[in-house]
């Protein structure tokens, strides 16, 4: 079963959608393979007006997006917020900054990064030797 609203998280026996904000979804059917929870997760996304809360739905509840490289996860963004599908001027005009996707991100990795930090070790381990190599970097070239 899927609700209709994409949220992952329900209690089926009460029909109790467990999404951390205003969700009142009541209506259930059969979870087909091919069936897309993205135009959902659109109508989910249009509540919010922060780019911080979309970022933070997102990450919530596509946990899939937690290991993407930040490019990856900005076009997912566009695509999400903006139905990005073709690029233009005037389109390009009405997206969302990809630095303050960025920023808003990582600000939520730093805070709670067990909640919004990668969950694949690999990816982990890439981000450690980064942050390595940079503090390495500063330390050599300015000390």
């Amino acid at each position: 079963m899927v609700c209709q609203c994409g949220h992952q998280d329900h209690d089926w026996e009460t029909g109790i959608c467990k999404f951390p904000g205003n969700c009142f979804c009541t209506e259930y059917k059969e979870l087909k393979s091919n069936q897309s929870v993205i135009p959902q997760h659109r109508r989910y996304l249009e509540q919010y007006s922060k780019i911080e809360e979309k970022v933070k739905y997102i990450l919530d509840n596509i946990p899939e997006t937690r290991d993407m490289k930040n490019k990856d996860f900005v076009f997912l963004y566009w695509d999400l917020v903006h139905g990005l599908n073709i690029i233009n001027n005037e389109v390009i005009r009405k997206l969302t900054d990809p630095e303050s996707i960025r920023r808003c991100r990582q600000a939520l990795v730093e805070h709670e990064p067990d909640k919004y930090g990668p969950t694949k070790e690999e990816f982990v381990y890439e981000k450690h030797l980064k942050e390595n190599a940079t503090y390495q970097y500063v330390m050599e070239k300015y000390l």
